[in-house]
């Protein structure tokens, strides 16, 4: 119970650390160490196993801060965002448990994609065979972006959008509403 606890204070202190940064501090690395235990880096984690997620600051104190995009819940709770795959109109179900953002293997011709190496990807649903793809430019509300990774999915109904394009924005959520802005 002592190591517990001891694991737990480590872990307060380390979050209050990182909550004292100043604003215009670097970004900040959670990963792994030799043991397993989580550590909090101004350095990125040594191998890509090691990582665990990154941030940076969110604000730049000196620029004025832009509106945010406001998506409100929907469906179940969920939050959706209409969107462009390279110019295919598509309705994004908001998902910051995804790793990737996942498009139907249905959506390949129509959105201009290209299907790459064959991966097997964990879902919700279990495991699924997908392929790799790179969209030219993904647009959701006020933002654009390029050359962004996804998979092609054959048994996925929605288009998802996944945490590589997420962590590039500063996120709040507030019990039905979410806030997505860029982070400067």
């Amino acid at each position: 119970m002592k190591l517990a606890s001891s694991s737990i204070t480590q872990a307060i202190a380390l979050l209050c650390l990182a909550f004292a940064l100043p604003s215009h501090a670097e970004n900040v690395y959670k990963c792994r160490n030799a043991q397993g235990e989580l550590e909090y880096r101004g350095a990125p984690c040594e191998t890509q196993k090691q990582a665990v997620s990154s941030w940076g600051a969110a604000v730049d104190p000196d620029l004025p801060e832009a509106p945010p995009m406001i998506v409100k819940a929907q469906e179940g709770g969920h939050f959706f965002t209409e969107g462009k795959i390279n110019g295919n109109k598509v309705r994004f179900l908001i998902d910051t448990g995804a790793t990737t953002v996942s498009l139907p293997l249905s959506m390949q011709k129509s959105a201009k994609l290209a299907c790459g190496r064959n991966v097997m990807v964990g879902t919700a649903n279990g495991n699924s065979k997908s392929c790799v793809t790179t969209i030219a430019e993904l647009r959701f509300g006020k933002f654009t972006l390029n050359n962004i990774a996804a998979t092609l999915a054959p048994n996925l109904d929605q288009p998802l959008l996944g945490m590589n394009v997420l962590s590039q924005f500063r996120i709040v959520q507030d019990k039905e509403e979410m806030r997505i802005s860029d982070r400067k």
